[in-house]
């Protein structure tokens, strides 16, 4: 058995267990942390939720009404690990747009 939550993601109410909870908590902490200081800190952070709850909202529309620790691992995988943001992007990403722009790392 396990306790549920209720939480709320750029307005959208969610059921979440809370072994899922306390990671998305953590997660959003340390994005938080590091952006606060910044002028648009408020912004970006409201963007990354925004974008957690529509791919929460997905997922728990195609499985079923609560969110589990799988549906939050997968998508905090999709968004990239608080490391990735905070250097501007994941491996792949930095890949991309050195393939772009013809630099190589050194």
């Amino acid at each position: 058995m396990k306790k549920i939550t209720s939480i709320s993601l750029a307005g959208i109410a969610f059921s979440i267990e809370d072994d899922a909870y306390e990671v998305l908590k953590e997660y959003l902490a340390r994005i938080q942390k590091h952006f606060e200081l910044l002028d648009d800190g408020t912004e970006i952070l409201a963007d990354i939720e925004s974008g957690i709850g529509e791919k929460l909202a997905g997922k728990i529309k195609k499985r079923g009404g609560v969110a589990t620790l799988v549906m939050i691992e997968s998508i905090i995988e999709e968004m990239g690990r608080v490391e990735d943001i905070i250097n501007g992007g994941t491996e792949e990403e930095s890949a991309a747009k050195e393939d772009a722009t013809g630099d190589e790392k050194h």
